[in-house]
């Protein structure tokens, strides 16, 4: 039974084709700028890629612009690098614009997550307030791996929707917040590269029939990495920090194994994200997706503080007239 439902769920999540509002050679442009390889430049129209002066450590920028709504991202890289830079940045532009639009974005000139393109070891440590920005790793023949392209066609745009979901310094449940980044991801993502999203889903699922026990979807996100996974990634001043004060944790983006959790966090974790997905799928089966649309555009407009799962639950009755516990009971 178990396997039957997953394959099941696997068909739920398999992506439609774009609609008939976005034309096949615009979609088929976008493809195209999304596996570029170094030394091409895509162009896409309403993206703008223009030199930039930002001084991001030793690195030249590129600034990738929406033009519809001035929404931008700024995309950094070595002297190795430039070559694969420039052959993605109209993807990564494309990639924004396109988020935008399917979430209902009001936002003008809205700056998203940089992307640092880079043939060395990038150690993002952003501060409160900075714009995160992602690594995807170029190999010394100016070419992507298997890791990079991933990064490229599934992870960045999921990224992307954390971004918008996080404009007001607040933070969704991580139940909610990868709910709701999954959904967008099965919506969209076979726009840029069909075949890393196809790959996804099938890993996902497969991960997910593996899991043993309980999902308890709403704990996910609440246990902290261990203490000593921070510390082997940040340097002299914040390990000093962190001595003084046992309750500091610091800021910025980390890399987490599994075995930096308690082994009952990460037993699920897959099976977590495409349940979370199905909370997300059943109410936009339920009611449409334009009003699910409103409704995290609702919560993300309307709180600037942490979001708990009662302000959740108070907003799913206004908007759904469903109970969080009946919106969790629909998962089976």
């Amino acid at each position: 039974m178990r396997y039957l439902f997953f394959a099941l769920l696997l068909a739920a999540c398999s992506t439609p084709q774009p609609p008939a509002s976005i034309a096949s050679s615009a979609t088929d442009q976008a493809h195209a700028a999304c596996t570029a390889t170094a030394g091409e430049m895509p162009q896409l129209v309403g993206i703008t890629v223009s030199d930039d002066a930002a001084d991001f450590e030793d690195m030249r920028t590129l600034r990738v612009t929406d033009e519809a709504s001035g929404g931008f991202l700024l995309v950094h890289y070595d002297s190795g690098s430039e070559a694969m830079a420039r052959a993605t940045a109209a993807c990564l532009g494309a990639q924004i614009a396109t988020i935008g639009r399917e979430v209902g974005d009001e936002r003008k000139a809205a700056q998203w997550d940089s992307v640092v393109f880079t043939q060395t070891a990038f150690n993002n440590l952003t501060s409160p307030g900075e714009v995160t920005r992602w690594p995807v790793f170029v190999q010394d023949d100016s070419q992507l791996d298997f890791r990079s392209v991933n990064a490229i066609g599934w992870v960045i745009p999921h990224e992307q929707v954390h971004a918008y979901q996080a404009q007001n310094g607040f933070n969704f449940p991580r139940w909610l917040a990868e709910g709701h980044a999954v959904w967008i991801d099965f919506k969209l993502a076979d726009r840029f590269d069909p075949i890393v999203t196809a790959r996804q889903i099938a890993a996902r699922a497969q991960k997910a029939t593996e899991s043993e026990g309980p999902l308890k979807l709403l704990e996910w996100g609440k246990h902290q990495p261990r203490r000593e996974a921070y510390y082997r990634q940040v340097g002299d001043e914040e390990r000093a920090k962190m001595d003084a004060d046992l309750s500091y944790y610091p800021s910025g983006v980390f890399t987490f194994t599994d075995d930096d959790f308690e082994v009952e966090y990460v037993a699920n974790d897959q099976a977590r994200y495409l349940a979370a997905f199905r909370v997300l799928k059943g109410l936009e089966d339920r009611h449409g997706a334009a009003a699910v649309h409103a409704w995290i555009a609702d919560l993300v407009k309307s709180h600037n503080a942490p979001i708990s799962d009662g302000v959740v639950d108070t907003s799913l009755q206004t908007h759904f007239g469903e109970t969080l516990d009946e919106v969790l009971d629909n998962l089976g």
